[in-house]
């Protein structure tokens, strides 16, 4: 993975996982998996997303749990006064 720096995102383009890059060594990249990874295999190709880990947070949000990627974790919650579909 040429060029990739430490703290971008990247994505497994078949599965839509999202994982986040930490150690860079000369022949290999350490990725941190921030979702599901039942379909990932090592040696997978993943592309990069050019871009470092952020989530748009909203004064709604407040009194919910979400993991890492923003998805919402309590999903009996209401958000906003509506049903959070994510």
């Amino acid at each position: 993975m040429r060029a990739v720096t430490s703290g971008e995102m990247v994505a497994h383009p078949l599965s839509g996982a999202i994982g986040l890059v930490l150690n860079l060594e000369i022949d290999s990249v350490g990725i941190v998996m921030l979702s599901d990874t039942k379909n990932l295999r090592s040696g997978d190709s993943i592309v990069r997303m050019f871009d470092t880990l952020s989530i748009n947070v909203d004064p709604f949000m407040l009194g919910n749990v979400f993991d890492v990627t923003g998805k919402l974790l309590n999903a009996s919650s209401l958000f906003n006064g509506k049903e959070l579909i994510h």
